[in-house]
């Protein structure tokens, strides 16, 4: 049995399972604001590429995409 989806880390809501052409995948809307997915070869791969959480050690780019010493 596939493990369930976690809920989206950034709106806290119900991600939906989706299938397409060859593969699968988790979405969430974030109440209409953003578009968040993952996709894999199974059903088990796109949960499980969902579930993952990065470390929360990351920290934000300051001035990213600006050029200068």
């Amino acid at each position: 049995m596939t493990a369930k989806p976690l809920p989206c880390p950034f709106c806290g809501g119900e991600p939906t399972i989706i299938r397409r052409t060859g593969a699968y995948g988790v979405r969430c809307t974030c109440e209409g604001k953003r578009f968040l997915h993952t996709y894999g070869k199974t059903e088990t791969e796109a949960v499980e590429s969902w579930n993952e959480r990065r470390s929360s050690d990351n920290q934000p780019v300051d001035n990213y995409g600006e050029s200068g010493d």
